[in-house]
């Protein structure tokens, strides 16, 4: 589902071309990933375009044309890497166009107190703004993926160790005349980062083994032409990146975003998390690429001594889990199938639930979950994977605004959002073939049963759909509804089906319902008024 570029970064896939002496082998990709500005943002994604040796005619790097045209501006670095063969290429991936403005680029070769369209204009070496022979317009055989242009900065091997700041950035012109200029996050990146990922992460030798030839001929370039002789591509370097999807930098002075990088052994290299996660969980402690607690690191900034650890590192920051979990199902033998969600312990508003704990899926949310967090969750989404939501779920989480129900959702008990006062939507994905969502309101797939209401749902008129037989328990609680529409279709209301409603709402049905009237207190609980119109009447209003 696109979300409002505001609320969440877009992410898009890209994939490159690595061309040397003839041959070429497609690469592993990494691009920066950083905060979002209010225009703009970098990116992070790794891509393999093949695992094998051989020719590949041409690099991809796609973006799905719905992401990239958004609502609002999205100026996206979508992607960086590293091209050689005659000559070596620094590679920017980004958007063709934001608001029909053409996107263009900017390079620094050394680092800047500040980095602007002025500053790069000014800069007295003519390197970065003479190197820019892009944009290449790369092009998927899928007409959707066509939105990128390829930027690339050519640079002599001996150049290997020398990093490059970039950004994206347009020209928009404003009603007085003036230009204002709109910038992407700011890039540092070296041939040499992108060779130390491939080692560090690469599964194949052949790969890993082709940027170490890189490594040594720049190197060689470097000696003979005496350039740059204190960092040598063929020194010893260790590799400091994060898992994919990490949020987490490496802390350095400037304005620049590093999410990665080559370092000597003599340096130090600050990393730093979040102190929660996206769900509100606390950090506990950093684990390395082999699952282990990283140096018993308690704190979610952590400085590293490479001469201490001597190797590549891949770092990962653990949080505490924000939920319980009971087996919901074992074998006979007593071990676990599958688990269900008991409990959350954690502090953030917005609840992604599980489907995985210690290796097996996560298939069910047990009833009242949020006890004691009632006042905190505003906004719930039960993901592909969770089947069942027992009765009483989310039973009086006052605050709760909308709820997200993926398609493997299969049952929900009763009273699973009773007392949610302040919900005003609920949705399902159109592939669940259990429930459906009718405007925001919550209906088995058939539509036949009216499951619930969302409670503070603008507007004080609700019709139940004609085809609705089946008014279940607690379906209709409205804070806000002065006019009740039933139709004659509805064979069934189960007890308390209308509670809590505003005492001057005013109930109106059929005259042609066969429902049996003569005791409605079981379900019309205040009571409120009932008034039949005659199906013309039912007719003309509707």
């Amino acid at each position: 589902m696109l979300k409002n570029w505001k609320d969440k970064i877009l992410s898009f896939a890209a994939g490159a071309l690595i061309a040397c002496t003839g041959f070429a082998v497609a690469g592993l990709l990494n691009n920066g990933e950083g905060s979002m500005s209010e225009n703009v943002s970098i990116m992070q994604n790794w891509f393999s375009d093949s695992d094998e040796l051989g020719w590949v005619s041409t690099g991809i790097v796609s973006a799905k044309a719905e992401e990239l045209n958004a609502d609002e501006p999205c100026l996206t670095i979508v992607s960086n890497n590293v091209e050689y063969g005659s000559e070596l290429f620094l590679q920017y991936a980004v958007p063709k166009t934001v608001d029909g403005i053409a996107v263009k680029m900017l390079y620094w070769v050394k680092e800047q107190t500040e980095y602007t369209y002025e500053a790069h204009q000014a800069q007295s070496e003519t390197l970065a703004k003479l190197r820019d022979n892009g944009p290449s317009d790369v092009t998927d055989k899928v007409s959707e993926y066509s939105q990128c242009y390829v930027f690339k900065f050519p640079m002599a091997p001996k150049e290997a160790t020398r990093y490059i700041y970039a950004r994206a950035y347009y020209e928009k012109a404003n009603e007085d005349g003036s230009t204002e200029y709109v910038y992407g996050n700011l890039l540092k990146y070296s041939i040499l980062d992108y060779a130390y990922n491939i080692i560090a992460r690469d599964t194949s030798a052949t790969r890993v083994n082709l940027v170490k030839q890189l490594l040594n001929y720049a190197g060689a370039a470097q000696k003979h032409l005496s350039s740059n002789p204190s960092k040598l591509a063929t020194d010893t370097y260790y590799y400091v990146g994060f898992a994919k999807g990490v949020t987490a930098t490496i802390v350095e002075t400037g304005e620049h975003i590093r999410k990665e990088g080559a370092y000597a052994p003599t340096e130090m290299v600050t990393i730093q998390a979040p102190e929660v996660d996206e769900n509100g969980k606390p950090f506990v402690y950093w684990k390395d690429q082999k699952g282990n607690n990283y140096g018993n690191a308690l704190t979610p900034m952590l400085e590293i001594s490479l001469s201490e650890i001597s190797n590549n590192i891949i770092l990962e920051p653990v949080y505490e889990n924000a939920f319980k979990f009971e087996a919901r199902t074992k074998y006979a033998d007593g071990s676990v199938k599958n688990y269900k969600v008991t409990g959350y312990t954690g502090t953030g508003v917005s609840v992604v639930f599980p489907t995985e704990y210690e290796g097996k899926p996560v298939i069910e949310i047990d009833s009242n979950v949020f006890t004691d967090k009632e006042g905190l969750i505003k906004s719930v989404v039960v993901p592909e994977g969770i089947g069942y939501i027992s009765k009483s779920a989310f039973n009086g989480c006052k605050v709760l605004e909308t709820v997200e129900i993926s398609s493997s959702v299969t049952s929900i008990g009763d009273y699973a959002f009773s007392n949610c006062t302040s919900l005003k939507n609920i949705s399902v994905d159109k592939n669940n073939t259990k429930f459906k969502d009718i405007d925001g309101n919550l209906y088995s797939a058939d539509g036949t049963k009216l499951i619930q209401y969302a409670t503070d749902k603008e507007g004080d008129v609700f019709r139940i759909p004609d085809g609705v037989t089946t008014i279940s328990t607690q379906a209709i609680r409205a804070n806000n509804l002065k006019t009740l529409y039933i139709p004659k279709t509805v064979m069934t209301i189960e007890s308390k089906a209308v509670t809590s409603c505003p005492k001057s709402m005013v109930i109106y049905y059929q005259d042609s319902w066969t429902y049996d009237l003569s005791d409605t207190s079981s379900w019309n609980a205040r009571p409120h008024t009932l008034i039949p119109l005659t199906d013309e009447e039912w007719n003309n209003l509707f």
